[in-house]
Order: C-alpha cells, then sequence, then structure tokens
C-alpha cells in the first residue's frame, strides 16, 4: 500500500472520529452486557487483537472482545461494533449510495428481481400512491386499505428495528387517524403466509432469514445466515423488539442456540423442540438467489442484509435489504465466527484503499 493512501485513510479516518457514535455503540455494549459475567482477554490475546487491526487508523477498543470470548471463543478477526459501523461500514457502502436506497416504498421498483410482499398504499414525500405507481387521493387511498381485511403499515424512511410496523385491521381502525400518525412516508402491504417450516418458530411474526453478503474486489461471499423470530405474540421478530436469532448453514442447518438481545441464549423452541433438530433445505435457495442478485442489482455497495421471508410454498420473498446500516453484532455472536471471516484481511486492505468519505 502506498504511503499516499495510508496518509489519506489517516486523515479520513480522523475526521470521522468527529462524527462517529463509537461512545454511543460502546454504552449500549455496556448496558446490554450488564447481566454478563465476562471472561476478560489474556495479556497475549490483547497483544494479538491489538496487533491484527492496527493497520487501520482507529484505536481498536477491546470491549466486545469479552464477550466475544465470553460467549464462544477468542478470535483476532472478530470485528467489534464500535469499529465496524463509523469506520468499515461507510466505507463498503458510501452514504452517497444508501440514502435512497434505503425508502421502503422504493424496493419493488428497485428489487423488482425479487418475489416481495403485495403493495396496497404508499405514500412518499406526503403525496399517495396505488401499486402501479399512480397517484391517487387520500379518500382512494383509505378505500383500498378498507378493502383488506387485515394488513401490514410500516414508515419507509429512518426505520430501524420494526420500530413503527403494526398489524392493521381496517374495520376496527379510525384509518385517516392512523395515515395521519404515520406522516408522509409509509407503505400499507398484504400480509405474508409464511411457511410452516417458520411458522413453528413462532406463528405471530413473520420470520425472518437475515443473509448477510459481501462482495468486493469482483467476489461474492455470504458471510452469515440467521432466522429472527418473536416471542410471545410480538408481531416483530426484531432482537430490540423482544426477538431471538439463531444462526443457520447454508445447507438450512439450524445451530444448538438463539440468542436474544440481552445475550442470555435459549436451546428450543417453546414447544420444547431442540434447535439443532431443524433443517430447512430452502435455505439453499436463499444463498444461491442472493449470490446472483448483489453483484447484479447493488453492483456498488459492499455489504447488505437481506431480510427474507419463505412463503407457504416455500418461496423466497425479499422483505428488505438493508443497506444503510446492515448490523453484525449478533450475527457473528450467533454464528461465533467473525463476520468477514477468510476475507477479513481482504476486507481491510479494501477499506485501506476506500477511506470513508464525508458527505
Amino acid at each position: 500500500m502506498g504511503k499516499e493512501i495510508v496518509k489519506s485513510s489517516k486523515a479520513t479516518f480522523g475526521k470521522l472520529k468527529m462524527f462517529a457514535s463509537r461512545r454511543t455503540e460502546l454504552k449500549n455494549l455496556k448496558k446490554i452486557t450488564k447481566g454478563l459475567v465476562l471472561s476478560r482477554l489474556t495479556e497475549a490475546e490483547e497483544h494479538e487483537a491489538k496487533e491484527y487491526w492496527k493497520r487501520l487508523p482507529v484505536k481498536l477498543n477491546l470491549a466486545e472482545f469479552h464477550v466475544f470470548k465470553t460467549l464462544s471463543h477468542f478470535d483476532k478477526r472478530f470485528l467489534p461494533i464500535d469499529l465496524y459501523f463509523p469506520y468499515i461500514k461507510k466505507s463498503l457502502n458510501p452514504d452517497i449510495y444508501t440514502f435512497a436506497l434505503g425508502h421502503k416504498a422504493l424496493f419493488h421498483n428497485i428489487y423488482r428481481d425479487f418475489a416481495q410482499p403485495a403493495t396496497i398504499v404508499m405514500k412518499i414525500r406526503g403525496t399517495f400512491f396505488d401499486v402501479s405507481g399512480r397517484i391517487i387521493p387520500q379518500q382512494q387511498a383509505e378505500e383500498l386499505i378498507q378493502s383488506h381485511h387485515s394488513c401490514i403499515i410500516k414508515p419507509t424512511i429512518n426505520t430501524r428495528c420494526g420500530k413503527g410496523v403494526k398489524v392493521l385491521h381496517p374495520a376496527e381502525t379510525s384509518i385517516d387517524n392512523l395515515l395521519k400518525s404515520y406522516g408522509e412516508d409509509f407503505i400499507v402491504q398484504e400480509i405474508l403466509e409464511q411457511s410452516p417450516q417458520t411458522s413453528q418458530f413462532n406463528p405471530h411474526s413473520l420470520n425472518t432469514f437475515r443473509v448477510t453478503s459481501l462482495f468486493i474486489n469482483g467476489k461474492v461471499s455470504i458471510c452469515a445466515i440467521s432466522l429472527k423470530f418473536a416471542q410471545g405474540n410480538s408481531v416483530v421478530d426484531n432482537l430490540r423488539a423482544g426477538g431471538l436469532m439463531i444462526s443457520v448453514n447454508e445447507d438450512g442447518q439450524f445451530h444448538d442456540f438463539a440468542l436474544d438481545h440481552a445475550f442470555i441464549k435459549y436451546d428450543k423452541l417453546s414447544n420444547g423442540q431442540s434447535f439443532s433438530s431443524i433443517k430447512i433445505s430452502e435455505v439453499s435457495k436463499i444463498v444461491e438467489l442472493i449470490k446472483e442478485k448483489h453483484p447484479l442489482i447493488l453492483p456498488n455497495l459492499g455489504i447488505v442484509g437481506w431480510d427474507i421471508a419463505l412463503d407457504s410454498q416455500n418461496n423466497p420473498v425479499l422483505i428488505e435489504p438493508n443497506v444503510w446500516y446492515p448490523g453484525i453484532q449478533y450475527s457473528q455472536h450467533c454464528a461465533q465466527r467473525p463476520i468477514f471471516g477468510e476475507r477479513t484481511d481482504e476486507v481491510i486492505d479494501f477499506v485501506l484503499a476506500h477511506p470513508p468519505v464525508l458527505y
């Protein structure tokens, strides 16, 4: 690597320190892990981790390495969340590319090669549209919604962790007031009937596979696969909403434990069935689909967290691609391996050659 690239990287990373949310990430991590008795790193392990990541011009915080070691083992290649979000993610997915791509009302156009839940109504910057993209008045939008027994409504921008996602029963709801409460950007979709294979985890939530793919240097890799599912009667499968996440192999074999938001382990379904006894072979179809579509549809993005459901016929359905902040924290902890695995050195080289840019 030339001196000029390293110098440029240091300058860029120095600027990013002023804007990055590293303190927030570390504060959240401390709060989440307060109930864990953490295994501390040895001096040799601390030295190994610092030596490995020192090529990036950012001071490495070891806080999450203690969590990695507690839940699984020590590996210098584990990627701490406070290093990933402000720096590596911004290099892999420059902000200039992700702003518009994160608007959920545009998914049916951008990702038209994927099967997706049927759209009923969209509202974009205060204007209502039907599924074909035609501008419609609010009264017609309300009539389209009321023609369904039940549906899903969710915000389309600045959303994380299932916030604002609701099951809507039009006959029991004041549609006008509800639509006003969602502001200028939201989408209403038909409820997807999911596969019995994923419904067994929780019939109340749409349980989705989070597939994280990496595309750099002309090669696409599947970094992690996890199933997210709710607990109790929740309709949202995200961990921060009380859900669980469990790692899955590319052939559909489930690992032996799931994690909740506080890193508490669960080894069986509510009916007593062990997770390790479950295999969903259709996961291999999802893997092949993502390997094909990532470089075809999103060649300018290095990392994508795809949320994919299986419909009643066991066909993959795209719920959403996470491009703004595709999370890696729980994917690593569930799989008990570094997110980028054997490509971690390659990712570090890529970040150094493509330092994050502030817009």
